[in-house]
C-alpha cells in the first residue's frame, strides 16, 4: 500500500479508538454509579468500594460490554502501530 493510503486507514482506526473511548467512559460511570458514598468511612469503605465494583465489573453485562470493547480497543491500537511501522 502507499504510504498515503496507510496514513488514511491510520487515521480512521485512531478515529474509531476514540469513539470507543467514549463508551468505554460511559460504561465506566455506569459501574461506579452510586459507589462513592463508600468513601465517607475511611478504610472499610475503600475495601467495599473495591469489591462492590469488582463485582460489578466482572458479573453484569455492563462489565461484559466493558470487556468487548476493551478487547476491541487493543486491536484496533494493534493495528495502528502496525501501519506505523509500515509508514516508516
Amino acid at each position: 500500500m502507499p504510504k498515503n493510503e496507510l496514513i488514511y486507514a491510520k487515521e480512521k482506526l485512531n478515529e474509531k479508538i476514540n469513539l470507543l473511548k467514549t463508551d468505554e467512559k460511559k460504561l465506566e460511570k455506569k459501574l461506579k454509579r452510586n459507589l462513592a458514598w463508600w468513601f465517607l468511612f475511611p478504610i472499610f469503605g475503600l475495601f467495599i468500594y473495591n469489591s462492590l465494583y469488582v463485582k460489578r465489573r466482572q458479573n453484569s453485562e455492563t462489565g461484559e460490554e466493558l470487556l468487548k470493547i476493551k478487547t476491541e480497543m487493543t486491536m484496533l491500537e494493534l493495528e495502528v502501530r502496525i501501519i506505523e511501522t509500515k509508514i516508516i
